[in-house]
């Protein structure tokens, strides 16, 4: 998404080596300067959690454009009107697309926002021709905390129960040292790509998975980021792993997860990368039009 300033200049330009790319493609106008990014640049890098996998605002997936626009200027206190514009403004696209879903993108650059000196390490690499030093771990390798088990937890607003365990979604009454999910507070880091150097764990939030799913889940079809971490919380009381995932344990955690569209895919609903996986959830979020 471009300024005038900016869309004026790229009118002028007929090449350049690297472009980065932000955002969601939400209108019309959105796809067109895209595709001309896209034919002017060599290296086109999706620069963003947004333009990767559609960020906060591929929420808006779940609802049909027509029940969104509704809400937004006819039932929401403070329009006056109460009309839905359809002059002077870009045409909304069918679908919210992430960047690679409208052209090739060369290099991936999730993270909301990645770190400075991560950006200067990716371009300089590219410009180099070399493989950027970046890492493929999760956010969990970086935090400081350390996972022990759940004992005497301080109930505050809780997404479920089992067993001794409460799982609550709010940072209220944590120790420092001590992992998230190991006092009961839900933490996207063991399932998350690690693109912010565990910023949030470090000053004491839990971890809402900004930076997209980790290359495990990418890669492999079975893996989800709620059915990974419900099994994770199945085997913090001191369970066999191996009793967990033959068991039926994980599931009836899952049964107990609410809110599932904020807590679990809040920044990946749109990628089919993740909406089509055969455990995915996210088809069965999705409202249709009425």
């Amino acid at each position: 998404m471009f300024t005038k300033k900016i869309l004026d200049l790229l009118e002028s330009v007929e090449f350049v080596y690297i472009a980065l790319w932000g955002g969601i493609v939400r209108t019309v106008e959105h796809r067109e300067e895209l595709i001309d990014l896209r034919k002017k640049a060599k290296i086109l890098i999706a620069f963003g959690t947004c333009a990767t996998y559609g960020g906060l605002p591929g929420l808006s997936f779940y609802w049909p454009v027509s029940d969104m626009l509704k809400k937004i200027y006819t039932e929401t206190i403070g329009i006056h009107d109460g009309k839905i514009p359809t002059k002077d403004v870009p045409a909304l696209e069918r679908d919210l697309l992430p960047a690679d879903q409208v052209v090739d993108i060369d290099f991936y650059m999730p993270g909301c926002p990645c770190p400075p000196d991560w950006i200067v390490e990716a371009l300089t690499a590219l410009i180099e021709k070399r493989e950027p030093n970046l890492t493929h771990k999760t956010v969990c390798s970086e935090c400081p905390r350390r996972m022990t088990r759940p004992v005497d937890l301080p109930i505050k607003r809780k997404v479920g129960k089992f067993d001794e365990t409460i799982v609550k979604t709010e940072s209220d009454g944590t120790v420092r040292h001590r992992c998230f999910l190991s006092q009961g507070i839900l933490c996207m880091g063991t399932v998350t790509l690690n693109r912010c150097n565990a910023a949030c764990q470090k000053h004491g939030l839990a971890c809402s998975g900004c930076s997209g799913p980790s290359l495990e889940v990418l890669r492999e079809q079975g893996r989800d980021p709620l059915k990974m971490i419900a099994k994770r919380i199945a085997i913090l009381p001191g369970r066999d792993p191996e009793d967990v995932i033959s068991g039926s344990i994980p599931e009836d955690i899952e049964n107990q997860f609410y809110d599932i569209k904020h807590q679990f895919y809040a920044f990946t609903s749109t990628h089919p990368a993740l909406w089509k996986k055969s455990a995915s959830k996210i088809p069965d979020l999705v409202e249709v039009e009425k």
